[in-house]
């Protein structure tokens, strides 16, 4: 009755389950083409919602690819070859994707819209970064998360005073002069998504997955970074540049509107983003820690199974 035998392909089964899920991934990272849904939630949603979407959610999809790539696929599967020609696939349509979402960062005129594509194309990078299978390259595509959640946060919340107190116009950011924090916040914000300067976590960031694309012979990776770092700023400083005209005014209204949760919200992230970056700039065991440490807890899939079984 029984042949002893498997029914079927397991191998072809678990390739096209291993495809699969990789589009559902790409699609909860909003990697194009499977963007479509954030740009309209980014524009829609309320601020706090927004700003939990970049920290928190929005960033499983890639956890989720170099936990499924390292982990449960890892480099001893019977189809390496195949995993081999799917993370290839996936680094130009991570470029593609950081590219053209740069190219639309640099053509908005909303706020929301601008931090939704630039999301984007932050995402790409720290795919591409996965794509490295080294322990340098995913500790650089985690740190990016995090240092591009730190940005959008300061900017969103900023932005968000900005629209309680006149509109959703670029032109009513100019009220945020008025409120000190609140400005410091969108212009560390930006500067901290552009990645140029060393005592931000965003400069770290992107400066570790350019090295790491150099390293592993992948200077396209590299070009990637920095180009669409110039198109991201064309829409930064767009917003920026909006910011300090005049002749804006503050809506009226009949009560006061409270900003101190806010304000303190902000002071917060821009304690946490500053510490960060000047602690990365002065502390080389901090950034030792972080390439090898925190990377080789994900490339190292035997180590991640005995930490978390206890064994």
């Amino acid at each position: 009755m029984f042949s002893g035998t498997v029914f079927g392909d397991i191998i072809l089964a678990s390739k096209v389950a291993l495809a699969l899920i990789l589009w559902v991934m790409l699609f909860k990272s909003a990697i194009m083409p499977n963007h479509f849904w954030l740009p309209g939630v980014y524009l829609g949603a309320p601020i706090p919602a927004v700003a939990l979407f970049t920290a928190s959610a929005d960033i499983i999809g890639i956890y989720g690819i170099a936990r499924l790539f390292l982990t449960v696929f890892g480099s001893d599967v019977v189809f390496e070859d195949y995993q081999r020609i799917l993370m290839t696939i996936l680094a130009f349509i991570a470029a593609g994707s950081s590219l053209a979402s740069a190219t639309l960062v640099s053509l908005q005129r909303n706020v929301r819209r601008i931090v939704a594509y630039s999301t984007i194309s932050q995402f790409s990078l720290a795919l591409m970064g996965v794509t490295t299978n080294t322990n340098e390259g995913v500790a650089g595509a985690i740190f990016h998360l995090v240092s591009n959640s730190l940005g959008d946060m300061l900017v969103l919340y900023s932005a968000g005073m900005a629209t309680v107190l006149c509109g959703r116009s670029l032109e009513c950011l100019s009220v945020l002069r008025k409120y000190k924090v609140a400005y410091i916040s969108l212009i560390l914000g930006f500067l901290n998504l552009f990645g140029v300067i060393p005592i931000l976590p965003g400069f770290w960031s992107k400066a570790i997955l350019t090295l790491v694309f150099i390293k592993t012979e992948f200077p396209a990776g590299a070009v990637v970074v920095l180009a669409s770092s110039g198109l991201c700023a064309l829409g930064y400083f767009r917003v920026l540049i909006s910011s300090l005209r005049l002749g804006v005014t503050e809506k009226g209204t009949q009560e006061e509107i409270s900003l101190t949760i806010p304000t303190i919200t902000l002071i917060l992230l821009i304690i946490t983003t500053l510490v960060l970056g000047v602690s990365l700039l002065f502390f080389e065991d901090l950034r030792n820690f972080l390439v090898f440490n925190v990377g080789n807890s994900i490339v190292d899939y035997k180590r991640y199974v005995r930490v978390v079984l206890g064994v």
